[in-house]
């Protein structure tokens, strides 16, 4: 047999306390809607926005190309 090391075995337990509450469905579902208001953007959202090469809402194939990073 193996033997874990410390830190192998405080992740095993971290992970399992994560999920325990899921795996017992206790866990509140995250909510997936999209906010009403759009918020401003932020100064990382107003630098890529400069890099949208392509944009045209009527094309039916391809809508938008932009170049995005972090």
């Amino acid at each position: 047999m193996f033997s874990l090391t410390k830190t192998t075995t405080l992740a095993l337990l971290a992970a399992g306390c994560m999920a325990a509450p899921v795996l017992a469905g206790t866990a509140a579902a995250p909510d997936l809607t999209a906010p009403a208001t759009p918020t401003a953007l932020t100064g990382y959202d107003r630098l890529w926005s400069h890099f949208t090469l392509y944009k045209d809402d009527n094309n039916p194939v391809l809508q938008e190309f932009s170049l995005q990073g972090r």
